[in-house]
């Protein structure tokens, strides 16, 4: 299961074919990548966290950064249950926004696959990708990981102000992987 919702800018232009180019807008920048920001995770629901992720969402979407927006789905569970809280979804859909997301539905923590799955549909960079959301020792870090180990070389740094876990030791395995992923 797989539902893409493009939001799109001004400054893009049609192809030949009638479909809309966003390679322009979006050449060279990183990628935010908001990771299962579901009322479903008892993390999702911190204030705290849902300000700090409102934040980087506004920030990438002021600088023009693509952003790909993660949720876990199970397919048993009536859609509405996992969607990504409505207050983030309303940042992403303001009249005037000027970035351009997607968002991409999982079956499994790591969501590093339908990141670079968006990447290569709407032509987003795959050099730099910041990521931000919950659970930080299980979505977040499989998601960064899995990133970082289908693209060698690439910069993936997880945002330490803008996630959140409900484990007492969020950040244990962070340093095995201290090559790949930066926590900044």
């Amino acid at each position: 299961m797989d539902h893409n919702k493009p939001g799109a800018a001004a400054a893009v232009h049609k192809t030949g074919q009638g479909k809309i180019d966003y390679r322009p807008l979006v050449a060279g920048k990183p990628v935010l990548v908001v990771v299962d920001m579901q009322s479903r995770f008892p993390a999702a629901n911190c204030p705290t966290t849902i300000a700090a992720v409102e934040a980087e969402i506004k920030a990438a979407r002021a600088r023009q950064e693509p952003i790909v927006v993660l949720e876990l789905a199970i397919p048993s569970l009536h859609p509405e249950f996992y969607r990504t809280h409505k207050r983030l979804l309303d940042v992403l859909d303001e009249p005037g926004n000027q970035a351009f997301w997607v968002l991409k539905l999982k079956s499994t923590v790591d969501g590093s696959k339908e990141v670079l799955t968006a990447c290569r549909s709407y032509g987003f960079s795959s050099e730099h990708f910041r990521v931000v959301g919950v659970n930080t020792s299980m979505c977040v870090y499989e998601t960064a990981v899995g990133i970082a180990r289908r693209c060698p070389g690439t910069r993936v740094e997880v945002l330490a102000r803008a996630v959140n876990d409900s484990s007492s030791e969020p950040w244990l395995n962070y340093g095995l992987v201290a090559h790949m992923v930066q926590v900044v």
